[in-house]
Parts: C-alpha cells; sequence; structure tokens
C-alpha cells in the first residue's frame, strides 16, 4: 500500500528536489494516516532538524514502507504523471502543476 504524499515526497528525495519541510509535512502525514515506520517518527519528534540529520531516517522509513523508487527515473516517471495526470484531468492547471514539482 502506498501512501500518496509519503510518495511524492519519496520521488522528490529520489531526485534531490526535497527540503526537510517536505520530509517533515510527509511524515506528520503519514502518520496520522497510520503508516508508521521509526524513521518517521524521528522526524517528526525533533525541531529544527536540518536535512542531513533528515535523509537517514527518511531513506529508513521509505525502505520499511515499501516507498522507495529503483532508480531516478522511476522517480521523474512518477512525478511527471502525476503532474501531467491533475493537469489532465481538469484537478489543477498546467501553471501550478508544474510548479509543484
Amino acid at each position: 500500500m502506498t501512501h500518496p504524499k509519503l510518495r511524492l515526497a519519496a520521488a522528490k528525495f529520489a531526485l534531490d528536489l526535497t527540503t526537510v519541510d517536505d520530509m517533515v509535512n510527509a511524515a506528520h502525514t503519514a502518520l496520522d494516516d497510520a503508516f508508521y515506520a521509526d524513521g518517521l517518527a524521528a522526524i517528526v519528534s525533533v525541531p529544527n532538524l536540518h536535512l542531513w540529520d533528515a535523509a537517514p531516517h527518511f531513506t529508513a522509513a521509505l525502505r520499511e514502507l515499501g516507498q522507495t523508487f529503483t532508480s531516478q527515473d522511476e522517480a521523474l516517471r512518477f512525478l511527471r504523471l502525476g503532474c501531467f495526470g491533475a493537469v489532465a484531468e481538469g484537478v489543477i492547471n498546467p501553471h501550478d502543476g508544474l510548479g509543484q514539482h
């Protein structure tokens, strides 16, 4: 089972496009939705966490939950399909869709 916000953060992480705020927000959302991993708990429990401190916890959590991408190509494909799919369905306009990623 995948978690959309965590999956998005995982794709951005695989492409080195994520921020610590992305990780913290994804961790909070995933935990709120009963997706538990020790790494997510570690990320949300430490205030003012730096990216280099959060990255190992985030990586471990993604592995534990099966949310990792096998390559940067796979991560990019996920982002591209998510963005273009939402635009094609009319959920978001093209400018906003491209601005999200």
